[in-house]
């Protein structure tokens, strides 16, 4: 069964790789996989959670049309979240749900100039803050992939261990450089949730799934750096 937000796939050199995402359909090919460098000790597993859910937040936003869409945000900075463009673009309210935190409204979002990835700033909620990985997590090493799932019955927080399978082109699926893939999938309303490795670091936030494999797909640190360095946001409202 299909969740409303899969788009049905086209065919591109008999080949087509579809992905579930809010935006529309895109194609994948395959492309090197840099190494990843570890400059911390690796945490054990309960720090790396409580480290993640400090760290990590619901989004609940309500459209320019009232339609409310969910999705997951990270901290990267003081009052300062990175979560997906779809997941936020075209809202007129944005509650912030955090576990064991009250709601809060967060500033109207930031879009980035290209790519899945917004940044929404909001007063007054202590986080802890995500750092980004020093490099890109090398294929077939284990990560954290946490949100908040709309179909988990009010669960909460859901943190899932998953392992890097590759990387493959952006380009073709509209995306800045190139889009790491895992070997589990994510589920409605964790868009926007941090990948985190052994060390803590933030290497990436998912955005959306492969219809074909069921892999999650995920934008790595390197492209959210190079987005966050060029400060290339534009403010989005009604």
């Amino acid at each position: 069964m299909r969740w409303p937000w899969e788009v049905p796939a086209r065919l591109r050199r008999r080949a087509a790789l579809a992905v579930v995402l809010a935006g529309g359909l895109l194609v994948a090919g395959a492309s090197p996989t840099l190494e990843g460098r570890w400059d911390a000790a690796p945490l054990d597993p309960e720090r790396a959670a409580a480290l993640i859910r400090g760290s990590t937040v619901q989004l609940l936003a309500f459209g320019c049309n009232l339609q409310r869409r969910e999705g997951t945000a990270v901290a990267i900075g003081p009052g300062r979240l990175l979560t997906n463009n779809h997941v936020v673009n075209g809202t007129r309210l944005i509650d912030v749900v955090a576990d064991e935190r009250p709601t809060t409204v967060a500033d109207a979002p930031s879009i980035a100039a290209f790519g899945d990835v917004a940044s929404v700033t909001v007063q007054g909620l202590a986080l802890a803050v995500l750092s980004l990985a020093p490099a890109d997590a090398a294929a077939g090493s284990d990560v954290l992939l946490a949100g908040y799932p709309s179909s988990s019955g009010g669960t909460g927080l859901v943190i899932e261990r998953e392992r890097v399978v590759d990387y493959v082109r952006g380009s073709e699926l509209s995306q800045p450089g190139r889009v790491m893939r895992l070997d589990g999938a994510s589920r409605p309303g964790m868009s926007g949730g941090p990948v985190v490795d052994a060390s803590g670091h933030l290497v990436g936030i998912v955005f959306g799934n492969e219809v074909a494999t069921g892999h999650a797909l995920v934008i790595p640190a390197s492209s959210l750096r190079r987005m966050l360095k060029a400060d290339s946001f534009v403010q989005s409202a009604c």
